[in-house]
């Protein structure tokens, strides 16, 4: 997720700022970047959810397999949070830095918010939660600044897109948590499917 938003950033800012002042292109950008985030996300954290104890294992050790829910929730708001990144960016592209800061001070005490409330209700659990939780709330933000703000809107493909990458690891998250492992997979085995066929059209496209 990390590399992923580094590369938006490096890549796909510049491109957003070279065409601030056309709304056709930039509602064309941040669609084609929306679709490529999203199919890229959605086969990699599904794997990453239903590899979680393997990783952790190999990364650290099996004292650390009590934050297992927490990342398997986390992950899921990765995506999310790629989503939203999306469709900030457009912000700083006009360099309009009184609606960044505000969006970004009330998404922090958002998460601040939930953080407390969602650990204190489940422990290390609502800590993936909250964190998912508030990207989607940071979500919602981005896309009502994204409408009403600046009069954008996203196409219909790339909308289809990331509901389909969230629902899918949403998906195997709760499979993974309710202890149905053949279902994980199952969902896994078709986002990676899915995600190669709509890779395999955005590179001809």
């Amino acid at each position: 997720t990390g590399l992923l938003i580094t590369a938006v950033s490096m890549e796909y800012y510049p491109r957003l700022a070279s065409v601030v002042g056309s709304r056709l292109r930039l509602n064309a950008y941040v669609s084609q970047e929306l679709n490529l985030c999203m199919t890229v996300m959605a086969p990699v954290v599904a794997l990453a959810i239903v590899l979680r104890a393997p990783i952790v294992q190999l990364l650290y050790s099996s004292e650390f397999m009590v934050v297992l829910p927490m990342i398997t929730w986390s992950l899921v708001g990765a995506v999310l949070r790629a989503e939203s990144n999306c469709i900030a960016y457009v912000m700083l592209a006009k360099g309009d830095g009184h609606t960044f800061l505000f969006t970004e001070v009330l998404s922090d005490l958002i998460g601040l918010g939930l953080n407390v409330w969602f650990f204190l209700l489940w422990g290390l659990r609502g800590l993936g939660l909250s964190f998912m939780a508030w990207y989607a709330a940071y979500s919602v933000m981005m896309a009502l600044v994204f409408r009403l703000r600046y009069g954008l809107s996203l196409s219909r493909g790339s909308v289809l897109h990331s509901a389909w990458a969230v629902g899918v690891t949403a998906l195997v998250a709760l499979a993974m948590e309710l202890s149905q492992p053949l279902w994980a997979w199952g969902a896994t085995v078709v986002a990676c499917l899915v995600g190669a066929r709509l890779a395999m059209k955005l590179w001809h496209r």
